[in-house]
């Protein structure tokens, strides 16, 4: 929406003849001024019948001077030119939205980044969640019989067979550690 009025404000302007203001006051003179809107220091007109149909554009605009010009309001009535004054303010909800577009901003910030809070803790956490961080997803190992003998490792034959000689009795004793002590070791 505030998109939309600024196009269409500038395409307005687009249209407008930017002229001097002593070129606007030889024009009021010569009758070639229909009517004129003061807004501020701005003056914007609309040229007479007879310099549109010349191909000239239809609307101009013009800054009014710093010092007060006493004449001019005369003169734009003795040459029957239609004066309308409008705020040089911007409208009053013009003026609101502006004043409140960083709140609307913030609090749906807020109301985003809380729900998406929400979520999380309805799904339990879940990974990245508020109290996701000391979850793991790890599985626990379990113990299945393995089939491997020492002859089923490569490497434990020949020259290697000391080696395995000492597996062996570390094994037999781990396994029956009481027959050990039995005998005196």
């Amino acid at each position: 929406m505030v998109i939309a009025f600024y196009w269409s404000a500038y395409s307005v302007q687009q249209e407008t003849q930017t002229i001097a203001y002593s070129e606007f006051k030889a024009l009021v003179r010569a009758d070639k001024v229909a009517g004129v809107t003061f807004a501020g220091r701005q003056l914007s007109g609309v040229y007479a019948k007879a310099e549109r149909e010349a191909g000239q554009l239809a609307h101009f605009s013009t800054l009014l001077p710093d010092i007060d010009d006493p004449e001019l309001q005369q003169l734009l009535e003795t040459h029957r030119v239609t004066v309308n004054a409008r705020s040089a303010e911007p409208v009053w909800w013009a003026r609101m939205l502006l004043a409140m577009l960083p709140w609307v901003l913030i609090l749906g910030l807020i109301f985003y980044f809380s729900s998406k809070m929400q979520e999380r803790l309805l799904k339990g956490g879940g990974p990245g969640g508020i109290f996701g961080f000391g979850q793991s997803r790890a599985k626990r190992f379990e113990v299945t019989a393995t089939h491997v003998s020492f002859d089923g490792v490569a490497g434990v034959t020949g020259r290697h067979q000391p080696a395995r000689r000492e597996k062996l009795h570390n094994l037999r004793y781990s396994a029956w550690p009481g027959a050990w002590s039995a005998s005196g070791a």
